[in-house]
């Protein structure tokens, strides 16, 4: 399950060469089980704290393309 899905400058990714100056789709996951600090503390939560919601993809697609991915 996903915890959080963030639009976000690939320069704010550790590590990223790829794309520089572009933009990357990060995806955190419920109960990882790796111990870092890349991920926001939103997504360190438990599945009783979870809550569903909706994915519009459309919306993804219309933010990339006013930044011209």
């Amino acid at each position: 399950m996903l915890s959080s899905i963030r639009l976000t400058n690939t320069g704010k990714i550790p590590l990223s060469l790829y794309c520089v100056g572009g933009l990357s789709l990060v995806l955190n996951f419920i109960e990882c089980p790796l111990n870092c600090d890349s991920c926001p503390w939103e997504s360190n939560i438990s599945k009783r704290s979870a809550r569903l919601i909706e994915f519009n993809p459309q919306v993804v697609v219309k933010l990339a393309k006013q930044y011209d991915v």
